[in-house]
């Protein structure tokens, strides 16, 4: 299945190829797949990240940083605001990112925003 992804074939075609129905192969790969984040600013998965201005989360009254500049503690695990940035082509077929070329473009253009 992996190298019919990484082949960029269709599920039908990887399920014909392993005598297996087309549901069977979607169905597995969304069940095994693992998803790794990106590297976002300062590793904040959030949609807010570049922009948030939120102190004391960490509930550290004498922290002059914000948040989302913070490199002690994870804000997104904790605060209320946090989104995922969460890429639209995981929800359609091949249901993975290992074969997607906007996951390098977006890494270098978020670097180069840091």
């Amino acid at each position: 299945m992996e190298a019919g992804i990484y082949a960029k074939e269709s599920f039908s075609k990887i399920a014909k190829e392993l005598g297996r129905s087309t549901s069977s192969i979607t169905r597995e790969v969304k069940q095994n797949r693992t998803k790794v984040k990106m590297p976002y600013l300062c590793g904040k998965d959030c949609i807010y990240a570049t922009s948030c201005a939120k102190q004391h989360v960490c509930v550290n009254k004498y922290c002059s940083r914000k948040c989302r500049l913070c490199i002690d503690f994870d804000c997104t695990k904790v605060c209320d605001r946090v989104r995922d940035l969460e890429c639209t082509k995981y929800q359609k077929p091949p249901f993975v990112c290992s074969t997607c070329s906007e996951k390098d473009e977006r890494a270098g253009s978020i670097n180069n925003n840091v």
